[in-house]
């Protein structure tokens, strides 16, 4: 059975517009929750930097760049939340938190490889995938005898 990794990136996509929702809707309730009261525009430059990630997913669900500048985001909310552990480290939201970003970013790497290993799925690096001068497809600058190259006929 084949893995559709397009089709988890759409989920990727969806899950970051609703995380930067709720961090844009309910900072207040996440820093307390997380004993970082005062950092509410903090989690609100988080909830924003998650719906682009997930509107430019949405846009693209088969590039793999895409999908993968959400680990970096994942690394920005791990420091984040070390610095929340250090402050609070019986706090078990900030441990339950961790650990679902630590889940994100594995599903993160995971879909990002897949895309990447999906030769049909569209990545940006097209390198391989477009044809060359006596590869057997016709390009717009090379005439379809030349494709497989065969010289003209002439005359």
């Amino acid at each position: 059975m084949a893995v559709d990794y397009k089709q988890l990136s759409k989920g990727l996509g969806w899950f970051s517009l609703a995380l930067g929702a709720a961090e844009l809707l309910a900072p207040r309730k996440i820093t307390q929750a997380l004993d970082a009261g005062g950092n509410e525009r903090l989690v609100r430059a988080f909830g924003a930097r998650e719906i682009a990630a997930g509107l430019a997913i949405l846009g693209a669900p088969a590039h793999a760049e895409r999908v993968g500048s959400r680990v970096a985001g994942d690394a920005l909310d791990l420091g984040a939340l070390a610095l929340a552990a250090r402050n609070s480290p019986r706090n078990p939201w900030v441990w339950g938190a961790i650990g679902f970003v630590v889940g994100a970013t594995v599903a993160d790497v995971l879909v990002t490889r897949g895309l990447k290993q999906t030769p049909d799925a569209g990545n940006s690096d097209l390198t391989g995938f477009l044809p060359r001068a006596g590869s057997g497809r016709a390009t717009s600058a090379e005439p379809a005898h030349t494709a497989k190259g065969i010289a003209p006929v002439v005359g």
